[in-house]
């Protein structure tokens, strides 16, 4: 008799707990359920996405179970549902020797051309990639995705790959693009690419070329970034599985690299920092690894940025810490706008109960594309 009443005990504790937990898990999503945060100086550019954007207006509602951080980042991203895109391949001769694939997909009397610049390891094969091609495409825009040096089946011909300061490809790319560009040139980078794009208009000024911009899920501040994902789990996980994407892509190349870089010891990085430390800051001709990260950083030059840009970022996103985006500085420019979700991750932005298709950053993406291409740019 004892032992049957200690096991109800036991039993109604247990589902106690379980209810608990439940009910904490509930109250932690529904804080998440927000309407995505707005900082740009006033001006025609702010009044034309608070007017035009309808996803402005609304919450994003996060898929339920994954919208902690790594589960919207990792696992939203191993179940997006495959696609492929059809390209015609160009390639682009740069002025110091090298070359580098410009992949187009072309759409049907286009309304625009939209360029985009990758992430760290990412080409236009990558799966997120061709979903924003696909998507763009199908609402009337062409497509030209910028692959970096020495990926994606391109030969790589000079001692020099590619960083987050490395924005001369990018320069040439779109002067080329421009060049037979009759439509607006809408750019967009995901997360390094997003890096590259914000360095190269705060460069150019009134002069970038691109009618307008869009980051997702870049990086601002790369200091506080390399403290934040060396943490725990944030190292072992997302790091190094980056890490090692990066040994894949030099380590072929070891020996034009070797008389440069410590090839032996880039190949044992373990995380983004030792990689930069052991083959980045050796090839871009950086003092050290501190040096770059400062001159990585684009927290500082978003005061000077003359086109308008949007730059999309989650809140818990463990590559880009909320406490090193720029929204002071958003606030003071006029041409630019930080997006800021509750949570969305790295590149992650689940929505839906089994989020197989585009998720929330894409469809923000389409109807911003679709804004500047049908409406103009800032009126």
């Amino acid at each position: 008799m004892l032992s049957v009443l200690v096991s109800l005990v036991e039993s109604v504790a247990f589902s106690h707990v379980v209810a608990a937990l439940s009910a904490l898990y509930l109250f932690n999503y529904i804080q998440k359920i927000q309407r995505p945060q707005l900082h740009c100086g006033e001006g025609k550019w702010k009044n034309k996405l608070t007017t035009g954007l309808k996803m402005l207006q609304e919450p994003y509602y996060p898929t339920f179970w994954l919208y902690l951080s790594h589960a919207n980042t990792v696992i939203g991203n191993l179940l997006k549902k495959q696609e492929s895109a059809s390209y015609e391949r160009e390639i682009l001769h740069l002025s110091d020797g090298g070359v580098l694939a410009l992949d187009w997909a072309h759409a049907k009397e286009p309304k625009s051309i939209v360029m985009i610049i990758p992430g760290l390891t990412g080409n236009s094969q990558s799966n997120y990639i061709c979903h924003v091609v696909n998507k763009c495409v199908l609402q009337g825009s062409t497509v030209v995705v910028f692959n970096y040096r020495g990926t994606c089946g391109v030969e790589l011909r000079t001692n020099m790959t590619y960083s987050a300061t490395w924005k001369g490809d990018v320069a040439e790319a779109v002067k080329h693009v421009r060049r037979e560009c009759s439509v607006p040139l809408i750019a967009v980078g995901s997360s390094l690419g997003g890096m590259i794009l914000l360095n190269y208009l705060a460069t150019h000024g009134a002069d970038s070329g691109v009618d307008f911009a869009l980051t997702i899920s870049t990086v601002f501040d790369v200091m506080k970034s390399a403290v934040e994902m060396e943490k725990s789990i944030n190292k072992y996980t997302l790091n190094y599985y980056l890490a090692r994407m990066l040994v894949g892509q030099v380590e072929r190349h070891t020996a034009r690299f070797e008389s440069i870089a410590d090839m032996e010891a880039t190949k044992k990085s373990r995380t983004i920092r030792d990689f930069d430390i052991n083959f980045t800051v050796k090839v871009f001709g950086y003092k050290d690894v501190l040096e770059y990260y400062k001159d990585a950083s684009n927290y500082g030059r978003i005061p000077v940025i003359k086109t308008p840009t949007v730059c999309l970022n989650a809140a818990d996103d463990m590559m880009s810490p909320s406490d090193g985006l720029p929204i002071k500085f958003a606030e003071d420019n006029p041409n630019v706008a930080m997006v800021v979700t509750k949570c969305g991750g790295h590149l992650g932005f689940c929505e839906g109960i089994w989020p197989r298709g585009s998720n929330w950053a894409d469809r923000f993406l389409s109807e911003l594309v679709t804004l500047v291409s049908q409406d103009g740019l800032v009126d």
